[in-house]
């Protein structure tokens, strides 16, 4: 661990090491390197309370998609759009197709959706910390190249409707839908 931290150069470092997960670290380790007699060399150090849940939530993400970025998945989302028409069950749904842009109504089935992500999606690895509003990221996840996402399948089997976490506003930003 102590190589890793050093071939990341000065400063504190976190590294993880999924072979441990259940070790009581919980497979993550801080580590300072440093300059030690001209050469760098690490120390390790306890990562600070935070850090572990939102680290454990991240880890247990739902999925991965192909390209590394964590996707949560919720499942058997049934809603309604504000607007519909009272017809059948099915027609009463709120759809991939009522959010996507061709759809003159869009906005509002958006708002719909985020509404219900506020009240009912809460991850552990996007809640930031009560001291310092501290949220983990992977190094990788820096500038924003690999946002978490969140995908609702509705009624399990009809589509889905894709979010992804802008870090920068701490909001949910519709991303796609697929019927």
């Amino acid at each position: 661990m102590e190589e890793v931290a050093i071939d990341q150069g000065v400063g504190e470092h976190y590294i993880y090491d999924a072979n441990q997960l259940h070790s009581r670290d919980r497979g993550i380790f801080g580590h300072a390197a440093s300059q030690q007699a001209g050469a760098l060399g690490a120390s390790r150090f306890e990562p600070a309370p935070w850090l572990k849940p939102q680290y454990i939530s991240l880890i247990h993400a739902s999925s991965y998609s192909p390209g590394g970025v964590p996707m949560y998945t919720v499942r058997n989302v049934t809603l309604a759009p504000d607007y519909h028409h009272g017809r059948s069950v099915i027609s009463r749904l709120l759809w991939g197709h009522h959010t996507c842009a061709l759809n003159p109504l869009h906005p509002r089935a958006r708002e719909v959706m985020l509404r219900w992500i506020a009240a009912n999606v809460d991850l552990p690895d996007l809640r930031a910390d009560t001291q310092h509003g501290r949220v983990l990221q992977f190094a990788f996840q820096r500038g924003g190249s690999h946002p978490t996402r969140l995908r609702l399948n509705i009624d399990n089997a009809h589509g889905h409707i894709d979010f992804y976490m802008d870090r920068a506003t701490r909001r949910w930003e519709y991303l796609g839908a697929a019927n």
